[in-house]
């Protein structure tokens, strides 16, 4: 019997795409989010469901209709056929929960999780894939799904409201994408009798409720161990009892109520309450006015338009009497949360005051800079000093230029900017512990009206197609997963007369003692977490990959010319599609490889430009042993052939290699033969290409290793490599290699 906080979540699913499954079946997907407290497990219900089509159709995308699973509290989206490679189909479906956390230390930080499963069937229950069209009233009676991928993501200060675009993607056997939003909101606060049952209580209850203070008894008659939870949490008998209740006193009579308590119940639930009403109100307005066209905004104004914003900091600085009948609660008419719920078209459809007030549009950017400790007294040597505080130093530069509001994220901050109007105490002249109670629920009450009104309207736009709100939503993540990385992005410009010359010996050590540092620092430590982190993508602090970027600029000492160090920088604008025609990738395999290696590299690249083709060469499967620039001619009549089938007409706009190991020195054999398409080459990359060979390799294991391997499978590539094809070194392919043109081609 405690007060409890009321938390709501809406997840949107807008699309699903395959990008490399390996099994055609019956697909759908089931969501759960749940959270943890003393290792046991606190369910979220699905409530609500909205689905444009929710009755079976002989559409292969809706086989299935979305529904609830009540036994995992879990909610699954309709059940889709997949047949092929890059299919995307349109799910539009909409699901809420609902879930509640005893107030405890720390509440409103308690994380949740948020969980994806790919369920999967064959349909070999009846008959297989290819009667679907004939089994259409057994399928989902017969249909046996299992899950066969699982990502799960964390829901970080769910209290100050989540909006936020999350792709879903599943492991690489399973490699497809789902694009959906996540929308939170802190609805409300509710004294509770009853428990708040964990997965373990509820698997072992009934549903009689049974009054936690007598012992529980099983089937036997005998006593029942109560989970670490009930036993230690603290019984209320009212809302009273748990405002003002101290441990030294036994009762409630003759309790004095002091300043204090009143601006400590104040800061512990109605700030919150009133920042998640601001929070809202902020996103709704947004999703309003950018994501919606004029006439879509007119459609809807009788329904979800521009709410006014109540200032409620305002309203609860005006004083009341205990004679102010304004504040007491009319039980036969509730207007808190719960009560809406059950007439929420009622609620929606209501016509709002219109109000000639300027809307408030500003989107509240969660930035949060905390200074770290000096690296100079941890790092011995001078150039990594210089490197990380420059870095660092942009990073804080980059921050206290940006413009946008800094909403805060704890909740001191939270606190101190509430009570500088004026004391929330002094609202209430009267210190009677009831009369206080049933005054400050009704504020509560009041507060979740405005709020779950105000979040009934923001799903309302959610619903409507053909808007910008995953544009913008989707935008917006991308800046935060920027920014988030870059604090991991430590960029050096070296400049150089001669790139053959070593800068320093021992640089691999170098940055493994600056990575160590940084992972250690308090800056690095502090940083506030994403609202929605993929488990299984960000690792513990001490795994978290640092990257040093070196870019080597050639100069001229003599006539003082510098390179321009910014044009290297990439842009992110100039990673959107700025052309018109098909952008082609070519990925080439290494030395005793096949296509099927650079599968995992065309999935990821594929998530990024889904308008692009792509060619996993396969021409030199088994005949890596060849001269390389046999390999290389092999190659290019692979292109063209290829260029010939997917890109006619001349409808090829850029073309892009891609080669790992010794691909990367196939692909420049097989550039002068590719002369026509010299003037759409955009991008050439290669990864641990041996572009100067194995000669001066000095690890003896690779050598006696390659020394077998020439021998054993007269391998001409591998000689090719080591630079004894020939006796004179400028006889050599390697050398010949560097004088052909193709390079020059490339933008990037």
């Amino acid at each position: 019997m405690s007060l409890r906080g009321i938390f709501e979540f809406v997840i949107k699913i807008d699309r699903f795409r395959n990008v490399d499954l390996f099994h055609q079946g019956l697909y759908h997907l089931r969501f759960r989010i749940y959270h943890e407290v003393n290792g046991e497990v606190y369910l979220a219900h699905p409530y609500s469901i909205i689905s444009p089509s929710q009755k079976k159709s002989k559409n292969a995308h809706n086989l299935i209709p979305a529904g609830t699973v009540d036994a995992v509290s879990a909610f699954q989206t309709k059940s889709f056929l997949i047949r092929y490679q890059d299919e995307e189909v349109q799910i539009n479906d909409i699901a809420h929960f609902r879930t509640e956390i005893d107030i405890q230390d720390n509440y409103l930080f308690q994380s949740f999780i948020f969980e994806v499963e790919l369920m999967w069937t064959d349909l070999s229950n009846i008959g297989g894939l290819e009667l679907w069209k004939y089994q259409m009233n057994q399928i989902e009676s017969k249909a046996e799904f299992k899950s066969v991928s699982t990502r799960k993501f964390r829901l970080n200060n769910s209290y100050t409201g989540i909006h936020e675009y999350a792709p879903i993607l599943f492991d690489e056997l399973h490699y497809c994408m789902v694009c959906t939003s996540i929308h939170s909101v802190l609805l409300d606060f509710k004294f509770r009798s009853k428990p708040l049952l964990s997965v373990e209580d509820e698997s072992a209850s009934t549903l009689t409720y049974i009054d936690p203070s007598e012992k529980d008894k099983d089937k036997n008659g005998s006593e029942k161990r109560l989970t670490k939870n009930s036993e230690n949490r603290k019984k209320y008998k009212n809302l009273t009892e748990f405002f003002f209740a101290r441990e030294s006193q036994a009762d409630m009579t003759g309790l004095e109520v002091d300043d204090k308590d009143i601006n400590a119940i104040f800061q512990d639930f109605i700030q919150p309450l009133i920042t998640s009403y601001e929070r809202l109100h902020a996103m709704h307005s947004r999703f309003i006015i950018e994501g919606l066209s004029e006439q879509q905004r007119v459609n809807i104004a009788a329904s979800a338009e521009v709410e006014p914003f109540i200032n409620f900091k305002a309203d609860l600085a005006k004083p009341r009497s205990s004679q102010d009948s304004s504040w007491i609660i009319d039980t036969s008419a509730s207007t808190n949360a719960d009560s809406l719920i059950s007439s929420e078209k009622a609620v929606i459809n209501k016509d709002e005051s219109s109000s000639d007030e300027e809307k408030e549009d500003v989107l509240l950017k969660e930035n949060s800079v905390k200074e770290g400790e000096s690296e100079e007294e941890v790092i011995d040597s001078q150039k990594s000093k210089q490197m990380v505080e420059e870095n660092e130093e942009e990073k804080v530069q980059k921050r206290e230029n940006n413009n946008e509001v800094i909403e805060s994220s704890t909740l001191d901050e939270l606190n101190d900017a509430s009570v500088q109007e004026g004391q929330y105490c002094s609202k209430f002249p009267f210190r009677d512990p009831e009369e206080l109670a049933k005054a400050i629920q009704y504020e509560m009450n009041n507060l979740a009206a405005n709020i779950f009104q105000l979040w009934h309207k923001l799903v309302m736009v959610l619903q409507m197609e053909k808007t910008e709100l995953n544009a913008i939503l989707k935008e917006s993540f991308k800046e935060k997963m920027r920014e988030s990385w870059g604090e991991s992005i430590f960029r050096n410009i070296i400049q150089t007369s001669d790139y053959s010359l070593q800068t320093d010996k021992d640089i691999g050590q170098l940055h493994k003692h600056m990575a160590k540092v940084r992972r250690n620092n308090v800056y690095y430590l502090s940083m506030e977490p994403l609202k929605v982190e993929d488990i299984n993508l960000i690792p513990d602090i001490e795994q978290h990959p640092i990257v040093f970027e070196d870019v080597y600029l050639k100069s001229d000492p003599k006539d003082g010319n510098q390179a321009n160090a910014e044009s290297l920088i990439p842009n992110h604008e100039s990673f959107k599609k700025d052309y018109d025609g098909i952008h082609l990738f070519i990925l080439v395999h290494g030395f005793q490889g096949n296509p099927f290696d650079m599968r995992l590299i065309k999935n990821n690249i594929s998530t990024l430009y889904p308008d692009s083709v792509f060619m996993c060469a396969s021409s030199n499967e088994g005949l890596t042993d060849d001269d390389i620039h046999n390999q290389g001619l092999r190659l290019s009549e692979e292109v063209q052939g290829y260029i010939a089938e997917w890109c006619p007409t001349g409808n090829l706009a850029k073309l892009s290699f891609i080669g790992h190991s010794m691909g990367g020195l196939v692909i420049r054999s097989a550039l002068p033969h590719l002369q026509e398409y010299s003037d759409k080459m955009h991008l050439y990359m290669t990864l641990s290409s041996p572009h100067l060979g194995y000669m001066f390799n000095s690890g003896k294991l690779v050598n006696a290793g390659l020394w077998v391997l020439k021998k054993w499978k007269k391998s001409q590539s591998l000689q090719q490599l080591m630079m004894t094809d020939e006796k004179d070194p400028k006889d050599t392919f390697l050398f010949k290699a560097s004088k052909l043109e193709g390079l020059t081609w490339f933008k990037h």
